[in-house]
């Protein structure tokens, strides 16, 4: 029989290779970052610290994210790389004023 440390190893790695996801509910210890400034949370491979990173950071009192050309949302609908998203900022467009 496996000691229970041991069953418990070899669950967690069983998760991280099956890619199965878990929900918040299942951690009792809070998330937290170091108190820096700088990339903070990368979705897509370790890009941490580069141009082409997507996703989030911390500036002097902001909250950021990053994305390589679009920043998409959609309303009441799925991911459908671009079709029908309900609004679109790209690289051609640089700033909002007046909002």
């Amino acid at each position: 029989n496996m000691k229970p440390k041991g069953l418990l190893q070899v669950l967690m790695l069983f998760f991280a290779l099956s890619n199965l996801s878990l929900t918040a509910q299942q951690f009792s210890n809070p998330l937290y970052f170091s108190a820096s400034i700088g990339d903070k949370i990368s979705l897509y491979d370790n890009r941490l610290n580069s141009h082409e990173m997507y996703g989030f950071g911390v500036e002097s009192s902001t909250l950021y994210y990053k994305a390589l050309i679009n920043h998409r949302w959609y309303l009441g609908k799925n991911a459908d790389d671009g079709a029908n998203s309900t609004m679109q900022l790209d690289i051609q467009v640089y700033q909002f004023e007046g909002m």
